[in-house]
């Protein structure tokens, strides 16, 4: 059997369904030799995060004001949503695209050590690299490889849109979730 599938946002049509989502149209072919051959082709629409900074997403989803915390169970359940995502950062000399691995503290108190010294991640970003946080107190996004600790403040990254995502087991998630909401804005009929 062979199976392929493509994702592509729609053309003309309003894409953004509100908490963060945007709606992709996935088109998906099959193909099966033998005794009976048959080909099967579909489309249907996927719900994905859209391909903004972190801590917006996160503001979006979960009703809040752009930099405020979230605490138990809403943390907790940001992680779920963003573990096995792409974030894309700049690491000071070039853009990096890596898997997001979940989230850690913030990053006024995550520590490293930078030349021998043990600074914060605020301290590292805003000396080191040039970039001042607006939001310090926000957690950390833990990305690259799970055997090291590479965190990046949330503000500095961004969610990467792409068909990658389809191959995560985020996306069954958000399909399930938004189906209705997909039916309440006419996007899709049943």
């Amino acid at each position: 059997m062979i199976e392929n599938t493509l994702f592509s946002k729609p053309v003309g049509r309003e894409t953004y369904l509100g908490n963060g989502v945007e709606v992709w149209i996935g088109h998906n072919q099959v193909f099966s030799m033998g005794t009976n051959p048959y080909a099967v082709v579909s489309i249907s629409p996927w719900a994905f995060l859209k391909s903004d900074k972190v801590h917006k997403i996160m503001s979006e989803i979960y009703g809040t004001r752009i930099g405020e915390r979230l605490d138990g169970s809403d943390l907790a359940d940001f992680q779920v949503k963003i573990t096995d995502l792409e974030v894309s950062y700049s690491n000071g000399q070039c853009e990096v695209t890596v898997g997001c691995n979940g989230i850690k503290g913030p990053a006024n108190v995550e520590k490293l050590v930078c030349d021998g010294n043990i600074v914060t991640l605020q301290e590292y970003f805003e000396k080191i690299l040039d970039t001042k946080l607006q939001y310090p107190n926000l957690p950390c996004v833990w990305v690259g490889s799970r055997d090291k600790n590479n965190l990046v403040p949330m503000e500095v990254n961004f969610f990467i849109t792409s068909m990658m995502s389809y191959l995560k087991k985020k996306s069954l998630l958000w399909f399930v979730s938004y189906a209705a909401l997909l039916q309440d804005n006419g996007i899709v009929t049943s």
